[in-house]
């Protein structure tokens, strides 16, 4: 009996036992596969690369870097290169899918005019070879490149994501018309841009302002032509005055808004900058290829203008 007793005793412990080792086999298991299961999360991430060019003249030594995180500021763990001579550049990164930002400095060059340009950002959507004011313009409107390219006039079938206009299979005629309206757009909302920091606000809010401005009178006249698909599209023209006007006109509202700068002070230089800004566009609408030195020279008025 007593010996019946001892042996239940034996076979109860080895079950209870049993028990736990499978618990805790239960228990690995669960932990493993919580963590991403052995070496599986040991495996290198997949890499995507990435090249295009900045083109405003072609910009050397911007920074051009991948969005991860969308909050427009290039942050730690986010690929990030200069661009070459060219306005070129490559960067690889484990995100598919992103659009391109560029961001210029004190040691960023605008080789069409041989001058620096500095704090401004520019953006390309997602399938973007070029960055360019025309994609910068795309991407923060939210419109297509059918809608930017007709309401700054480009010409006919040219796909502002894609056109390099310092590329050696570049059309010279279509390069030449694409590059006029890139410089005028760009000198527009750096003319602004300085005018409205001269009035009290930060190079950052200052552009910021300028960039949007220009950005909701193209969406305006989208809008326009999207509604109106049989009468002719409603064409931004850098060269006239009153366009000008209508800019710097918004621009003085969005700073009694925003405070970022004293109003009065840039009604002050409103009228001169209207007039200025419309005679250096002008002056660009006048040059006829994109290496002589007489282009290099008008594209280069703009710095004059803001200095």
């Amino acid at each position: 009996m007593g010996s019946t007793l001892a042996m239940k005793d034996i076979l109860s412990r080895v079950r209870i036992s049993s028990r736990t080792r499978s618990a805790y086999g239960y228990l690995s298991l669960l932990v493993l596969t919580a963590c991403g299961g052995g070496n599986k999360s040991d495996a290198p991430a997949e890499e995507f690369s990435y090249s295009g060019a900045v083109i405003k003249g072609p910009l050397q030594n911007a920074t051009v870097f991948l969005d991860y995180d969308g909050d427009g500021i290039l942050g730690s763990g986010e690929p990030s290169v200069l661009t070459g001579a060219d306005g070129t550049f490559s960067v690889t990164g484990n995100v598919q899918g992103l659009g391109f930002i560029a961001q210029t400095s004190e040691t960023t060059i605008d080789t069409s005019s041989g001058e620096i340009l500095d704090s401004v950002t520019l953006k390309a959507p997602a399938g973007s070879s070029v960055v360019t004011p025309a994609t910068t313009i795309m991407e923060e409107a939210g419109i297509t490149a059918e809608e930017v390219a007709t309401v700054l006039g480009l010409p006919s079938g040219i796909d502002p994501t894609s056109f390099n206009p310092y590329s050696a299979d570049a059309d010279a005629e279509t390069a030449l018309a694409v590059e006029k309206i890139s410089q005028q757009v760009m000198t527009t909302i750096k003319a602004v841009s300085t005018a409205v920091e001269s009035a009290g606000a930060d190079k950052a809010s200052a552009f910021s302002v300028a960039l949007e401005t220009v950005v909701e009178i193209v969406k305006e006249k989208a809008d326009v032509a999207k509604a109106n698909p049989e009468s002719d599209a409603p064409v931004l023209d850098f060269s006239k005055t009153s366009e000008i006007a209508q800019v710097t006109a918004k621009v003085a509202a969005k700073i009694e808004e925003t405070g970022i700068a004293a109003k009065e002070d840039f009604e002050a230089v409103k009228t001169q900058l209207d007039a200025a800004v419309s005679n250096v566009n002008t002056k660009i609408t006048e040059v006829t290829d994109l290496t002589s030195e007489d282009s290099m020279a008008a594209f280069a008025v703009a710095t004059e203008l803001n200095a």
